[in-house]
């Protein structure tokens, strides 16, 4: 079995360039999702109650298209700003918002086969798309960093993987605690407390940055595993 870093200094690492780099992905962030934070705190506070069956459907549609289209941005954007602090450069923040739109496209296409692929698995059996799903767990990042797409990059991701399953799926799950257990938190309380548009976006924003660091953690587990992956 190819040799792994213990997961603590997985997590030493990513926590390391998370508060590295806090300011600027914090700005990142905000920066992309500003319409979208712009209309939650505008728009009346009944939608975030709503459902398709009353006749606020269109703003959960205009909300769903651009939170895909952001978040995917986002994801990318992020990978390739770690990426960059893993390797000690520097670089500006709109060159990282550039980058992450040349992929888009790549991004997309490589994501819905995925997508369809692990659709076939689970209508076979359960079992099998779970295994595919953590062997795809970094497609992304082979995007980004490896300049992969499509098959190619769901075979490089599965390759990083290999012989190591189950200890990528517990680092996984270990690294993704803190990040879900605070957006579940402030979900919580917000709710509870101050249920409002402006407490709609606190907790929005909380959620955006807590999940920085999934995408630290997993870019960190990536560049660690594909030292020591099998050839």
């Amino acid at each position: 079995m190819p040799k792994m870093k213990p997961l603590k200094d997985i997590w030493n690492k990513s926590w390391d360039i998370y508060f590295k780099n806090f300011k600027s992905t914090s700005l990142l962030i905000v920066l992309l999702y500003l319409p979208l934070i712009i209309l939650y705190l505008f728009a009346p506070y009944s939608m975030f109650k709503s459902n398709f069956l009353d006749g606020h459907w269109i703003f959960f549609i205009i909300a769903l298209l651009f939170s895909i289209f952001i978040g995917t941005i986002i994801s990318l954007s992020l990978t390739y700003k770690i990426y960059k602090s893993y390797k000690n450069t520097k670089i500006k923040i709109v060159d990282v918002i550039k980058f992450a739109l040349s992929k888009f496209w790549t991004t997309l296409g490589t994501t819905l086969l995925m997508i369809l692929m692990l659709i076939g698995l689970f209508l076979l059996l359960i079992v099998p798309g779970i295994i595919f799903a953590v062997y795809w767990t970094f497609v992304i990042s082979v995007i980004i960093i490896k300049n992969l797409s499509g098959k190619k990059a769901l075979d490089y991701s599965k390759s990083v993987v290999k012989k190591r399953w189950w200890k990528v799926l517990g680092y996984s799950i270990v690294l993704e605690l803190i990040p879900i257990a605070i957006t579940i938190i402030a979900m919580l309380c917000i709710s509870a407390y101050y249920p409002s548009n402006i407490g709609y976006c606190v907790y929005f924003i909380i959620s955006l940055l807590a999940n920085v660091f999934m995408y630290v953690s997993q870019t960190v587990l990536f560049l660690e595993l594909d030292k020591t992956k099998v050839n």
